[in-house]
């Protein structure tokens, strides 16, 4: 696929399917903003591969991507990774780890733990951030922990979004500390459950703002422009998790959705909140990424 035609379908699926971050990426600079939509077109991709099919030829054709990004077979996506490592240096050892994350998807998912939970949204979009780091140019080793956690907020925020809509994929994300519920019992509550999931829901939107203080923290590594637009990705989608807060996490099949006119006010705040902020950036709290010693730190 020619480079135009490449960079358009990479638009068109930010467009399509990342509407938060489609809306962010407009205040990046342009040279980034692309490599931002490509880097969303693959991820998108491989987490389609999980959706979008039967677990068995889910499997097999993630094993195909494997070996092709090994040199060992083709599988079309794999032309388009190698390309955009070859740009940014994309992290190979994180993107591993997402297609681990997918897979995690393949089987039958009832997170046991907090930790549980933390890795799988470390696998899935903790990578991300990490890899979004070398589309920024950015190698600060706190710089890119930082990065991880905005990912891991990111993807907290995801899951309290859409426990209904994963439930009809019998998935289960929220942990069984929290609630000893099956996706049927998410799908049709009783009172006293529909209880459980809201102290849950509250207890993962807890969980996700101390990963956004973290990720907002790293945002002093960044250079102006790359600054302000992380800065909204992750304040528009932050608004997700907390308008979910302010309906009191009131659990119903309703998807919450972010419209326009809150992304404009959301987007001007952080502005102005950013040209008021002239702090250094912050340590690194380790206990954030303590589930994480066996996987994360490898990639960074």
């Amino acid at each position: 696929m020619e480079q135009r035609a490449l960079q358009q379908s990479a638009d068109e699926a930010l467009a399509r399917h990342g509407k938060s971050f489609a809306w962010a990426a407009r205040f990046l600079p342009s040279s980034q903003a692309e490599q931002a939509a490509r880097l969303y077109a693959v991820c998108r991709t491989i987490d389609d591969i999980a959706d979008d099919q039967p677990a068995n030829l889910a499997r097999v054709e993630l094993a195909c991507l494997r070996a092709a990004l090994a040199g060992e077979g083709h599988h079309p996506l794999a032309a388009r990774i190698v390309e955009l490592q070859g740009s940014v240096g994309l992290t190979m050892s994180a993107l591993h780890h997402l297609i681990d994350g997918v897979e995690q998807d393949l089987t039958r998912v009832r997170l046991k733990d907090q930790d549980a939970l933390v890795r799988y949204a470390y696998r899935v979009a903790g990578t991300v951030g990490l890899m979004m780091c070398d589309v920024l140019d950015i190698d600060h080793p706190v710089a890119r922990r930082h990065a991880i956690d905005l990912g891991i907020a990111m993807q907290l925020t995801n899951i309290g979004r859409d426990v209904y809509e994963d439930a009809g994929m019998d998935r289960r994300y929220l942990p069984a500390r929290w609630v000893r519920l099956e996706p049927d019992d998410l799908l049709a509550p009783s009172s006293e459950q529909q209880t459980q999931i809201e102290q849950a829901l509250k207890r993962l939107l807890t969980l996700a703002e101390r990963y956004y203080q973290s990720g907002q923290a790293g945002l002093d590594y960044l250079p102006g422009r790359t600054r302000q637009g992380i800065a909204i990705a992750a304040a528009v989608y932050r608004e997700i998790g907390q308008t979910i807060t302010r309906r009191g996490y009131r659990y119903d099949r309703k998807r919450v959705v972010v419209p326009k006119w809150r992304k404009a006010l959301v987007s001007a705040k952080t502005v102005i909140t950013l040209s008021s902020d002239k702090g250094w950036p912050a340590p690194h709290d380790a206990n954030l990424q303590a589930a994480l010693t066996d996987i994360a730190h490898a990639s960074g």
